[in-house]
Order: C-alpha cells, then structure tokens, then sequence
C-alpha cells in the first residue's frame, strides 16, 4: 500500500496538468468559465446592495449633499453649448476639474432617469462589475506561464478584490451605493484596459493594441485625474521593453499635453483645486510603521502562546503532525486565562492582529520570490502609484481606495500564487526523494 499522502500529492498534481491541459486545448471555454466564476462571485457580493435599498447611501437624506444635488440640477439644465462646453472648462458640478467625459455620463443619466438616484446607480454597478472582469484580463494578459497559471491569478485577483467576506464595503457603501463616485471606477475601466492592452502589445507586438492603448489612456484621464496612474502603470510596463518605448513615448506625451490643456482651460482654479497635500503624503510611511507597531504589541503575546505549544512538543520530541494540535490546545488554554473566551472582542483583537501580521509576512515573503520577473515589479509599483497618490488628500474618503484595493489583491494574488508554486514544488521534491530512498531500500533487501 501506498503513502496515502504521496498518493494524494500525486492525484493533486494530475489534477493540475488536466486542467492545465484543458486550459491550453479550450481556451474560449477556460476563460468562460474563469470569468463567470468572477461574475457571480462578484455579482452575489454586489447584488446585497441594491436588493437592501443600498444601506448608508446619502442620497436617503434630506438634503442629499450638494454633489447630488448641484449635478443634478446642473445636468437638468445642461444642452449642447454646456456639453461641448465641459471639453474647454470645468466639470458639470462646477468643481475645479477637467472631467469631460464624467460630465456627459451624468447628463446622460439625467436624461434617462431624471432625479431617481436608484436607476443610476445601476451604472455604479455595471463600472464595479467591469472593473472585476477587465481585472482578470489585464493580469491575465501581462503574467508569465500557462493559460492556467494567468487566468488562476487574475481569478484570485478579482476575487480578493469583491468577492463576499473578501471585499472591502467600506469602499463599495461608496463606489456602489453613491453615484458622484462613479468616474473613480469608470476611470479605473479605461485604466485596465489601457494596461492590458500595453501588456498585450509587448508580448505580441500587434500593433492594435498600440492604437488602442492611448485611446484608452486619453478616456482615463479624461474621465477623473487618477487615469494617470494608468498611464504611469503603463510605463512602467514598457520601461524594460527597449523595442516598445516608442509607445512609452507616445504615452507620455499624451499625459503631458493633456495636462497641460487642462491646466489652460482651468486656469489659477487647477492649481489649488485637488487638495492634494504634499505633508500627508510624507506622514503616510510614519503612519503605517506606527500601525505596525501596534499590531506587534497586541500580536506577540498570542505569538508566543503558539510558541509554547510547538516548544512543548518539541521538547517531547513529538512528530509536526502532533506538534500543531498540540499548540492549538496550548494557545487556546492559555488564551482563555489571559484574554477570555475566543469570542471575546479582547482575543479575537489580538489573533486578528497576529493572522494580519503573518499575512503580511507570507505575501512579502511570495513577492520577494517572483518580484524579478516582468511584470511583478511593475504591478508593485501601480499599487504604491495608487496608494501614494490618495495618500496625499485630506482626509481620505473611502472611494480613494478604489484603485488601491484593486491593485492591493493583484499583488496578493501574484504572492499568493508563487507561495503556492514553491510549497508544491518542495512537496514534489521532497516526495521525489522519499521515493527514491524507498526505492533503495527495497533493492537493498
């Protein structure tokens, strides 16, 4: 009879080359199947919003605020000298912004469903599902490997990004709920469009999709500012691709004569009117170093109650099969004399700290292995990019984290892959070796 873990190991990895396999003979249905696994994931988490009466949202005051309120009245007033009008000035709501293409989103809103702030947020829905689909997409078009290999992490990505218990309704209350926040995702379409469209040029060198990357670009930032995150995501993808930095240059200066116009038409009011603070930038780093010393301090007594549990069994010299429960016990025990039952707010605080920290540890731990391959870097950078550039607005709304948490699960999803990719190739290997050692020993006997 047979190791019943080295049986299961085997049937594991036939497993993976069968769908490997599968991937690479069908790819239309693999990637159906991977993006409707996306879609009612996705869908089932969003779908609590509207089948609640979008809970929170503002728009069930009175008054709604002035940005429901001004663009609505604006957009009831709007014709054709106003339409073309936002091309050469500010945003529909007046704001010291150049937002055309959001401008014409909410008059054309208004025209379909008048003040009736449900309606449109189903175009806040439709964004948010685009943004979930177009992310499998995009990764999947820049990552190295197997059919299987992209679509698994895109799936991941998406997943992590608005899947139930995984996503983050904080940011989605907004995003979904509040429908000024719709140019946050509407942009975001564009952007991932325009990275997946880069990421495809430089595989294939299909020019195509070098026409289609500053079209996406250009109705990115067109459609809110943070469509230049993009287009630096954008380049930073062509930085290590010498043959394609024609199409880094032609992106650039698309970004820069835009923003140049944009500062034309705004005039003074440009300068002072995204509240973009170059101090809390600066804060940020301090901030976060201070959050994790205080997850260390509330973690690293529940730490070391694990601790004592491994230690016990290894000073029994007991096997790692016994050693795990035997530290579950320990910490559980123990936990109960120092901070209460499990389900008291005081445990549960600092377990959740020590699971976050080991998360953090483990995702580290999975980039640092696969951070030099095209595109990881890269993508790391998109993030901090996002991150950096929402860092620096007082205070900071929950929808500024729209782009982050996207970009936060694609780099999760990358670590998590390659942690996943190094753990199966030690237990092959080390099933290798114990076979061989079996093996041995047999023809010794």
């Amino acid at each position: 009879m047979g190791n019943p873990a080295r049986v299961n190991l085997e049937r594991m990895l036939e497993l993976g080359r069968r769908c490997t396999a599968w991937c690479d003979a069908r790819p239309r249905l693999a990637w159906a199947a991977a993006l409707s696994v996306v879609l009612l994931a996705v869908g089932w988490e969003t779908a609590t919003w509207p089948l609640h009466d979008y809970p929170g949202a503002l728009w069930h005051q009175s008054p709604k605020g002035d940005d429901i309120e001004l663009g609505q009245a604006n957009a009831a007033r709007a014709g054709w000298p106003e339409l073309l009008g936002f091309w050469r000035g500010r945003m529909l709501h007046g704001h010291g912004y150049f937002r055309p293409i959001s401008s014409w989103l909410f008059v054309g809103e208004y025209r379909l469903f008048g003040t009736e702030d449900r309606l449109w947020s189903v175009f806040s829905i439709l964004f948010h599902g685009a943004v979930a689909l177009l992310l499998v997409w995009a990764l999947a078009g820049a990552l190295p490997g197997s059919r299987a290999r992209r679509l698994s992490t895109g799936v991941l990505a998406a997943l992590l990004f608005g899947a139930p218990w995984l996503a983050d309704r904080d940011v989605q209350k907004w995003v979904i709920g509040w429908w000024p926040a719709q140019p946050e995702a509407l942009s975001l379409v564009f952007g991932l469009l325009l990275l997946g469209s880069v990421a495809r040029y430089i595989r294939s060198g299909d020019r195509r999709w070098a026409v289609a990357a500053p079209c996406c670009f250009f109705l990115a930032i067109c459609t809110k500012e943070m469509g230049y995150v993009a287009g630096v995501g954008a380049c930073l993808l062509l930085a290590r691709h010498p043959r394609r930095w024609g199409l880094l240059a032609g992106l650039a200066a698309l970004g820069i004569t835009h923003f140049a116009y944009r500062n034309a038409v705004l005039g003074d009011v440009a300068l002072h009117a995204n509240g973009f603070r170059r101090e809390s930038l600066l804060q940020a780093p301090g901030m976060i170093l201070n959050q994790l010393a205080t997850d260390c301090g509330g973690a690293w007594p529940h730490a070391a109650l694990i601790g004592l549990g491994l230690g016990a069994g290894a000073l029994a010299r007991r096997p790692l099969t016994d050693r795990v429960p035997l530290a579950a016990v320990t910490y559980l025990a123990l936990g109960f004399l120092l901070f209460g039952p499990p389900w008291d707010q005081l445990f549960q605080t600092g377990a959740s700290r020590l699971l976050g920290l080991v998360g953090l540890v483990l995702v580290l731990a999975g980039l640092a292995r696969t951070v030099r391959r095209w595109p990881v870097a890269e993508w790391i950078g998109i993030y901090l990019a996002a991150y950096a550039t929402t860092a620096g607005f007082p205070p900071s709304f929950p929808w500024y984290r729209y782009w982050w948490t996207v970009f936060g699960a694609s780099v999760t999803a990358i670590s998590l892959v390659s942690l996943w990719e190094w753990g199966l190739a030690r237990l092959t290997s080390s099933g290798s070796h114990s076979g061989a050692e079996a093996n041995s020993v047999s023809l010794r006997d």
